[in-house]
């Protein structure tokens, strides 16, 4: 008979924190720049070949109805030709190839910004997401320290200081000596953090993409259902992933640990400024 109470573990941990956005059903929807979204689409044909209509959608991420606005436009400028290869007789069967101007034209962009994966999301969009992500209310209790902890042998007091911490919403100071255990207590306080975040692929800030999601990093989960109308995170342009580690604390010397904020390379999300140090909370062992 399952454990009813890992069973609830595992799906308020998978649950995910904050509003999933609608998915785009127009390119102005992406909040990324149209001709952008179009030379992203001919890089992506210029360095894997021919493509069907659905292998494009998953590889950049984007559903077919936004694809479909962009190859009109695309093929407006004969950039690309499309031809049917099959018998479903839906979009599937749709087959997607650069014409020789195209390629001259993709080479080009490729020169100008090699990025040629998902679709980004906008650095406004990724602020928001990151605030509806938010850990500031989750609370910490006694029972959750005292479980998360009741394996090791470490101050009461350090326990107080950390859940005190924990509950501020705040970034976290841990120093001291080298081989204290700092980084030990600090990888620990994630079992602390429920639910899961959106993480996006890549980020656009300026027409620049910094790309974001890292699977050495991130720990991808399966995505709960969610409505036809949205971005579904397993295919939309931020993956489901569960709430990181926070950073490392280096032997010898102080260093900043921000155990409330998911380990994240880019969507930036721009990281969470930390608070002037008189609001920081300096933990010794």
């Amino acid at each position: 008979m399952p454990d009813e109470n890992l069973s609830a573990a595992d799906d308020a941990r998978r649950a995910p924190c904050g509003a999933i956005p609608p998915a785009a059903r127009t390119p102005e929807e992406t909040g990324i720049p149209f001709l952008f979204l179009v030379e992203l689409v001919c890089k992506i044909l210029f360095l894997r070949g021919q493509l069907y209509l659905n292998e494009l959608a998953l590889h950049i991420k984007l559903p077919v109805s936004v694809i479909d606005k962009l190859l009109v436009f695309i093929r407006a400028e004969k950039l690309c030709e499309t031809t049917r290869r099959g018998t479903s007789g839906t979009d599937a069967d749709t087959c997607l190839m650069l014409t020789d101007a195209g390629r001259v034209r993709a080479s080009q962009y490729i020169l100008q910004n090699a990025y040629a994966g998902p679709a980004p999301v906008t650095l406004a969009a990724y602020t928001a997401q990151v605030r509806l992500q938010s850990v500031a209310g989750m609370p910490i209790t006694d029972h959750a320290m005292g479980a998360e902890f009741g394996d090791l042998v470490v101050d009461p007091a350090i326990l107080d200081k950390l859940g005190a911490a924990m509950n501020s919403g705040r970034a976290i100071f841990i120093h001291g000596p080298a081989g204290s255990g700092k980084t030990y207590l600090a990888e620990r306080l994630q079992g602390l953090l429920q639910g899961t975040v959106l993480v996006p692929y890549a980020i656009m800030v300026d027409r620049e993409v910094l790309p974001f999601y890292d699977n050495l990093v991130h720990q991808a989960v399966e995505a709960p259902p969610a409505p036809p109308s949205f971005e579904r995170p397993a295919g939309g342009r931020c993956p489901l992933a569960a709430r990181q580690a926070p950073g490392r604390a280096g032997g010898g010397r102080a260093d900043a640990a921000d155990a409330r904020r998911p380990v994240r390379p880019g969507h930036p999300h721009v990281p969470r400024a930390q608070p002037p140090e008189s609001e920081q909370r300096h933990l010794h062992h």
